[in-house]
């Protein structure tokens, strides 16, 4: 799984935003974008929330959701705390949904000799991500883009 997590003002909207694709690593299938994609933690789900779905770069979709819908907002406030967060998608329409764990602070992984992979994690771009959002909040509400 690869991709990002953004938030964005879209007209009078904040958006919370993912971008996703997948691959088969053992195949090393190229990214496929899935059919469907939310992220979900222990206080909510983006599920039943998307106001925007639509085709990215090749592999990938877009899922954006409104950060006013209360379900995104309690998913929004796991994501700053990097609380028990997990990406749900599903390779076709009506698919079984696959649940996969996210850890915010992970910034690489490598494989080693043993094939154990290895996780560098830091919470430096968590913090960055949560000051961005700060900029976009007070962007949007001082009316300035």
């Amino acid at each position: 799984m690869n991709g990002s997590i953004n938030i964005q003002q879209v007209k009078d909207v904040i958006g919370l935003s993912l971008k996703i694709g997948v691959k088969d690593l053992i195949e090393n299938t190229p990214f496929e974008r899935p059919a469907f994609a939310y992220i979900q933690t222990k206080n909510g789900t983006t599920a039943n929330s998307t106001i925007s779905q639509f085709d990215g770069d090749l592999g990938y979709g877009f899922y954006v959701y409104d950060l006013t819908d209360e379900n995104v907002m309690k998913v929004f406030l796991d994501l700053i705390a990097n609380d028990n967060i997990q990406l749900g998608y599903n390779l076709s329409k009506g698919g079984l949904d696959i649940l996969t764990p996210l850890n915010l602070y992970v910034v690489s992984s490598d494989e080693n000799s043993k094939n154990e992979i290895i996780r560098k994690t830091s919470p430096a771009v968590l913090e960055s991500f949560n000051e961005c959002v700060g900029k976009v909040i007070d962007s949007a509400v001082s009316g300035t883009k």
